[in-house]
Order: structure tokens, then C-alpha cells, then sequence
């Protein structure tokens, strides 16, 4: 190869092929980047997601621990009778308020998030 007074390079021998491998990999190349661009909107696309169903989260756990708070009301108020059965439900139920507060709090990842809901 060799560059002539134009700026241009010349291949002696080759020809064309040269100019069309180099078609053909500037064309490769706008794919890739378009591809990039596509994977990049894709993935704040999903940040957006994950952050949403992080506020969410927030919310649902909030609203645990205002009801774990009223169980615990009902719990006391049942406590000094003689309904035991009511009073281990809602020991029960206060239970898992705990256990999903938990999970709420620490704000799971989103493939967390998925394997607890059974979503994909």
C-alpha cells in the first residue's frame, strides 16, 4: 500500500478488495455501535426499574410496620384473656410482618426481588 499525493491509499496489486474488507468493517462497526447504544438503554432502562421497585419496596415495608405495630396492639389488648389461639395467629402474623420488614429494609437486589415474587 501506498499513499498517494491525494491522501488517499492505493494498493497496488489488490485493487478493490481493499476497499471493500474496509466496507465491510466500517459497516461492523456502525452495527457495534448501534448495538452498544441499544444495550446501554436497555441497562437504564432496568437501573430505572430496580429503583422504582426499590421506592416500592420502601412503601410496602412502611406500611408493615404500621400494621405490625396495630397486631402489636391487638396482641396486648388479647393478652390478658383467654384466647390463645387469636393471640398465637397474631404472633404468627407479627412474625412475618418482622421477617418481610427485614427484607424490605435491606432493599434487596432485583434478582432478589424476582426469586422472593417468583418473577422473571
Amino acid at each position: 500500500m501506498k499513499k498517494a499525493k491525494n491522501g488517499k491509499w492505493i494498493c497496488y496489486g489488490c485493487g478493490s478488495r481493499v476497499i471493500q474488507q474496509a466496507t465491510a468493517q466500517i459497516a461492523y462497526l456502525k452495527w457495534m455501535v448501534k448495538q452498544m447504544h441499544l444495550l446501554s438503554d436497555e441497562v437504564q432502562a432496568l437501573s430505572d426499574e430496580k429503583t422504582q421497585l426499590q421506592e416500592d419496596l420502601v412503601v410496602m415495608a412502611n406500611k408493615a410496620e404500621s400494621v405490625f405495630a396495630q397486631h402489636r396492639c391487638e396482641l396486648e389488648k388479647l393478652s390478658g384473656d383467654n384466647n390463645r389461639w387469636v393471640v398465637e395467629r397474631i404472633n404468627h402474623y407479627n412474625q412475618q410482618c418482622i421477617d418481610w420488614i427485614w427484607r424490605f429494609k435491606t432493599l434487596p437486589s432485583l434478582s432478589q426481588y424476582q426469586e422472593w415474587t417468583g418473577r422473571k
